[in-house]
């Protein structure tokens, strides 16, 4: 498979070896790094991963050695490899950088030499009978947001990447695989299959018996506990009574395979709808419209609107306002004054906002309504689906473009149609003593395994399930396989972690589980100075590749590099107009109130931090020019110099002392480089 074209940047491939055991998967993701420049670099990359999903052990390997990092608390990791690189030593850093994404740091890579960083990265499947969907995250889609974002949000996207990866599957007794986002060969037990970085991958696994039982590792003078189970459940509907309202993505990155593949799933979906169930649709963009002010019996003449709506659908109503639509959709069902539904159709290509999400959510969990999200297309963004429909009491189901659309939308048109049912769950312990965490679904829906995690002082002896209006159940507990002990136990404290609001009880449990989390990150710095390094290495940071696209919107090798000119405008603001935009917003700021000298130093820091996205080189900020644009004043120091050199070393001191007297502190890296320059 080629190499990736783009010769300025440093991934250059990724290994991916999937092994299933039960309701366990756990990914080993091997990402190779190259520096193909002729300076010593820090490559940085960024990349998705489910937001179930935890990342464990970290190996590094570079030039055929391997090297020992640790997961540290994040200040403390992000200063000792800031420290790495001042040195000129090799460093790595892997942080997370919240809504799914994480970054890795390569810091002082030397020409030519090749890297490699090994993730272990666990997440839980969920069966629906006897089935479980595996996904993974390849390519960091551009996201819709109201407000700017800086690339630390957006990623550059460049048309000329190009990263192949080889993959393997290898599965436990009695499973196998019945779907694949990819083309794949199939030997036994083992299945392998390739493909480039710019559509997700996605595995349907089906099982040959129930998938129910209970595993435990011993961990912290304590015991972790994982517990699956798929209820029985009654078949009665909720058919009259429960309506649906159906809200469907139409902005601009669902164009080509996403909206053909809604459109076409949907309409044949619709069919098997219930004819005296209630619905509405809201198509949504950058605003969103309502077929109707109140939802009405399917069989009526909203049927033919609905239907005439569905088959004229386009993906051209600008941005992703998610938020509008379903505020919409609760002003809806409030003036139908019936219980009802709501089903998320998307890309999900949104940046998550927690304060309005938690506050929507409260509004619709008040009124009763749950919401499903179906998520569409090659590049699904899971993270912020997954926290709406998880906050809704819904159900989350992704939908590459190779699937059944209609029967993924039926099967969601059940579950939303099917009467509630209570969950809860309890652990049996050896002495009587009460799990210290427990966390599970709130309900339980008809053929879906119900997964729970533990937390117990004592040895566990049975995962007790109630649902209301059926017959209790219990699975006994037994000790987990050792391969995967050490998953169940980072499975068990990432939930912890995501659960409990205490800073410090969230640090210690990641740091004793030796999992990245926000509060934790892994850090790596060897002992040896690369030659050449001074401590300030080549910032090059890895742009992402195009999502697939639809074989309508392939696109000649003539015309890929133009290839961004395709993606909604709002995609397109390039960091130089974004840049004339925020400085005319600091420009009319400062007309209002004078900036304070911390607030100038703050900016300066900005300036020359490297992985900041309005980074710029310290020979163009150290200058008595842009000190002065800036806002600075600079009336005591020399208005002639004998070279830039010379000038560059007295502006790093007159700053250094103007940060002293403010009693200001740069970042670690910032002062490494002030003072390097100082006493050069």
């Amino acid at each position: 498979m080629a190499k990736n074209t783009l010769t300025t940047s440093p991934l250059e491939r990724a290994d991916i070896d999937i092994r299933v055991h039960g309701p366990i998967a756990t990914t080993e993701l091997t990402q190779t790094f190259v520096n193909q420049t002729e300076k010593v670099i820090e490559a940085v990359y960024q990349f998705p991963l489910p937001r179930t999903a935890v990342i464990g052990s970290i190996s590094v390997e570079i030039e055929g050695k391997t090297f020992n990092g640790e997961i540290k608390e994040k200040n403390q990791a992000s200063e000792q490899y800031e420290e790495g690189i001042a040195e000129g030593k090799r460093s790595v850093l892997v942080t997370d950088k919240g809504d799914g994404l994480y970054e890795i740091n390569l810091g002082n890579l030397p020409p030519k030499e090749k890297a490699k960083i090994q993730l272990s990265i666990h997440q839980l499947l969920a069966y629906s009978g006897n089935a479980a969907k595996y996904f993974l995250p390849t390519v960091i889609a551009p996201r819709y947001s109201s407000r700017r974002l800086g690339m630390r949000h957006n990623p550059e996207v460049n048309a000329l990447a190009h990263y192949p990866f080889s993959a393997s599957l290898n599965l436990s007794d009695g499973h196998r695989l019945t779907a694949c986002s990819h083309s794949f060969n199939q030997s036994n037990d083992q299945v392998s299959f390739e493909g480039v970085l710019n559509q997700d991958i996605s595995l349907v696994i089906s099982s040959s018996k129930p998938v129910n039982g209970a595993l435990y590792a011993l961990h912290d003078n304590g015991y972790s506990t994982l517990a699956y189970y798929t209820p029985e459940l009654p078949s009665e509907t909720d058919a009259k009574s429960r309506g649906l309202q159906v809200l469907v993505d139409c902005s601009g990155s669902m164009s080509g395979v996403s909206i053909d593949h809604l459109k076409d799933g949907l309409e044949e979906a619709l069919l098997d709808f219930n004819q005296e169930r209630t619905i509405n649709l809201i198509r949504y963009g950058s605003d969103c419209e309502s077929e109707f002010e109140l939802m009405y019996p399917f069989a009526t003449l909203a049927k033919e609107r609905v239907l005439d709506t569905v088959q004229n659908l386009q993906a051209d109503m600008g941005g992703t306002e998610i938020f509008g639509a379903l505020s919409k959709a609760l002003q809806v069902a409030k003036a139908s004054e019936i219980q009802s539904d709501i089903l998320l159709i998307t890309d999900g290509q949104v940046w998550s906002n927690e304060g309005k999400l938690e506050h929507l959510a409260k509004q619709i969990n008040e009124l009763g309504i749950r919401v499903f999200c179906v998520g569409v297309g090659y590049a699904i963004s899971e993270s912020f689906l997954n926290d709406l429909s998880s906050k809704t009491h819904g159900q989350l189901t992704l939908v590459n473009p190779h699937e059944n659309m209609a029967s993924a939308l039926v099967e969601v048109f059940n579950q939303s149609q099917a009467q509630q049912h209570k969950l809860t769950v309890d652990l049996a312990c050896s002495d009587s003593n009460k799990a210290s965490f427990v966390s599970s679904n709130k309900l339980a829906y008809q053929n879906q395994s119900t997964l729970a995690l533990f937390h117990s002082s004592s040895i566990p002896e049975q995962s007790l399930f109630a649902v209301d209006k059926c017959e209790h159940n219990s699975v006994e507990a037994s000790l987990a396989p050792t391969e995967i002990q050490q998953a169940l136990i980072q499975l068990v404290a990432a939930r912890q972690v995501r659960a409990i609001d205490d800073t410090a009880a969230v640090t210690e449990i990641a740091l004793k589980a030796s999992i990245i989390s926000p509060n934790t990150s892994f850090v790596m710095v060897d002992e040896e100075i690369v030659e050449g390094a001074d401590g300030m290495p080549e910032l090059v940071e890895t742009p992402q590749m195009i999502k697939k696209l639809s074989s309508k919107r392939a696109m000649s090798a003539n015309h890929q590099a133009n290839a961004y000119l395709d993606m909604p405008s709002f995609y397109r603001v390039s960091s130089r107009s974004m840049q004339i935009d925020e400085c005319m917003d600091l420009c009319f700021e400062e007309s209002i109130m004078p900036r304070t000298i911390s607030a100038l130093l703050d900016e300066l820091n900005d300036y020359l931090n490297r992985r900041s996205p309005n980074h710029k080189h310290y020979t163009k900020v150290l200058t008595i020019k842009f000190l002065t644009e800036l806002g600075m004043d600079c009336d005591s120091l020399p208005k002639t110099f004998n070279s830039l050199d010379e000038e560059i070393q007295a502006c790093a001191e007159f700053i250094l002392e103007m940060a002293e007297k403010e009693g200001y502190e740069f970042s670690a890296r910032v002062l490494a480089i002030l003072n390097k320059v100082k006493t050069a």
